[in-house]
């Protein structure tokens, strides 16, 4: 699946259907067991080892919105 997210004013064009290798930028979803809303977070492919992860995101490309 290709799909947009948008963090902290960034659209971030992301997909889990690629290979995911140490050198690319992801997007972790995490989710909380007490909520139901997840939380993006951008890392490397070992940041964040040990938390809950529901899916990572491979990013595509990127573009900043301007203010």
């Amino acid at each position: 699946m290709i799909q947009t997210l948008t963090i902290k004013n960034v659209d971030y064009l992301v997909t889990d259907e690629e290979t995911i290798t140490k050198e690319d930028e992801m997007i972790f979803e995490v989710r909380n067991r007490r909520e139901t809303d997840s939380t993006y977070v951008l890392g490397m492919w070992d940041d964040l080892l040990g938390a809950p992860i529901q899916k990572i995101w491979k990013i595509v490309s990127k573009t900043k919105h301007r203010k």
